[in-house]
């Protein structure tokens, strides 16, 4: 992916790959989801809109260094916003990739990025993975980020209805995934992190 004359290049491995991405992008922002315009297609190279803001790693990392817990809870309901008017447009379906670099952070709201797939799921899903993920990037489980997963858990839970046990069963499974995938990866801190979060929702 690259920024040339204002647009972000995005090369695939094929051209259906690249088709799939401009059909889910087309398909979410006729319904209404933030997302960048598709701008052209040619053949395995998909054109999009560029969207100024910081990802939402970033983002959040900062609100962290200035301690704003103000900020950070703001930052979560627009989030979560995001999230609702994307179930409304594609019921049945979730975001999936997860990761807090597929968000940008615009001066109108959140952006999503990157929709090479568009799985079918439930909600409880991508809100473990999101707190998950949240839960261990640097500097991972500290109490800072209990009381930061909390401030986002409790702000989708306003604008989408969840189950937390299911909530909290995806963690865990989330968990047991980065363990095998990461060599590093303590699972047993991930745990006692999570024992800690589950009190504090």
């Amino acid at each position: 992916m690259s920024l040339e004359k204002g647009q972000i290049k995005k090369v695939f491995s094929d051209a259906e790959a690249a088709q799939h991405e401009w059909n889910v992008l087309t398909l979410l922002q006729l319904r209404g989801v933030t997302v960048p315009e598709v701008l052209d297609l040619r053949e395995n190279v998909l054109y999009l809109q560029y969207c100024p803001g910081p990802l939402l790693l970033d983002r959040v990392l900062e609100l962290e260094e200035k301690n704003s817990a103000e900020g950070l809870s703001g930052l979560c309901a627009e989030l979560a916003d995001w999230f609702n008017q994307f179930y409304q447009a594609v019921p049945g379906h979730i975001r999936g990739d997860v990761n807090f670099r597929n968000f940008i952070v615009g001066v109108s709201g959140i952006t999503g990025i990157d929709f090479e797939t568009l799985p079918i799921g439930q909600k409880e899903t991508d809100m473990g993975n999101l707190l998950s993920y949240y839960a261990t990037y640097s500097p991972a489980f500290t109490t800072q980020r209990t009381e930061g997963a909390v401030i986002m858990f409790n702000a989708f839970s306003e604008k989408i209805t969840l189950d937390k046990s299911k909530v909290l069963k995806e963690m865990r499974f989330a968990f047991k995934h980065m363990e095998r995938r990461r060599k590093c990866f303590d699972v047993k801190r991930a745990e006692g992190w999570l024992r800690g979060f589950e009190k504090e929702v």
